[in-house]
């Protein structure tokens, strides 16, 4: 808690005039009350994440770059409350980029470790590797991100069900925000903090990123909650992304370690995250012209 405190003060001051900001590091639960100037100066060395630093190394006009190699596209799932399918779609997402030949991998940063236990359920080598991963330095995560955006078109992050410091961090360095939202008011409620870190962390960027996309899943349509959940979301002026309904056949993919595109690849299931994948894709390319690298090699 006490590291978190200090990147939340040095975040406040960073953003001075941003009082929306602030707020979401008191709902993150790591401030309480803004720090005098005098105890930021004295606390500024021991802080471990700077978010001049991160804004600096990750801002739009400065791409992370090793050489020729272009950065990959850095995706995170998140959303406050767990339940809401965020390993569900994390996986599936990353396996349908996969499908359209977009080099991906996954980093679990999710302390309940279901995207790994997930992949180590499976028989043999899957299409995408899942790799754990603790958010817990800005110096650690700047050479992990480094390294893999080397050698894949995009990066998926499986974050924790919360607005500790793994999410406000990665709020300041993905280029796209996917928050699954269930059908249930109390899932509503629980996405409109994740919805207002992404909001903030453009204002902290000084820009358009990180994207929105809020995707509905586990849908019942059969229910009028479900049924609305749609109309609802995009009356208040959210990106809505395809749903994703409530289907068995995904849980059993999982005991065997194995995405929808892998377990039954013509299910409608699958049909759903493949556009899924596409919003994502057209999200990326359409607003800000990014083009993953495999999309220029020879």
């Amino acid at each position: 808690m006490a590291a978190t405190y200090k990147f939340a003060t040095r975040l406040g001051a960073k953003a001075e005039s941003n009082r929306s900001w602030c707020r979401i590091v008191k709902t993150a639960g790591t401030l309480t009350q803004k720090a005098p100037t005098e105890e930021l100066r004295n606390r500024k060395k021991a802080v471990s994440f700077d978010p001049d630093a991160l804004v600096r190394m990750f801002h739009d006009d400065d791409p992370l770059q090793r050489g020729s190699v272009r950065r990959a596209t850095i995706i995170g799932v998140a959303n406050q409350k767990g339940g809401v399918g965020k390993t569900t779609v994390t996986m599936n997402l990353a396996a349908s980029l996969i499908e359209q030949k977009r080099d991906t991998v996954v980093l679990d940063a999710d302390p309940q470790g279901s995207a790994m236990r997930w992949a180590e359920e499976r028989t043999g080598e899957g299409p995408f590797r899942v790799i754990p991963s603790k958010i817990t330095s800005l110096a650690g995560f700047r050479a992990l991100v480094e390294r893999e955006a080397a050698n894949a078109d995009a990066v998926l992050i499986d974050l924790p069900p919360s607005l500790s410091k793994p999410n406000i961090v990665a709020a300041l360095v993905c280029d796209l925000v996917v928050i699954p939202i269930t059908a249930s008011p109390l899932d509503v409620w629980a996405a409109k903090a994740a919805v207002d870190l992404v909001v903030g962390a453009r204002k902290v960027r000084n820009g358009p990123r990180p994207l929105l996309s809020l995707v509905p899943t586990r849908i019942d349509e059969r229910t009028n909650l479900g049924r609305r959940l749609v109309d609802q979301l995009e009356a208040m002026g959210f990106v809505v992304a395809p749903t994703i309904r409530e289907r068995v056949v995904v849980r059993e993919a999982v005991r065997f370690g194995q995405t929808m595109a892998e377990f039954r690849p013509d299910d409608p299931a699958q049909l759903e995250f493949a556009a899924l994948a596409d919003h994502v894709l057209r999200r990326l390319n359409v607003r800000h012209g990014l083009k993953l690298r495999s999309q220029h090699r020879r």
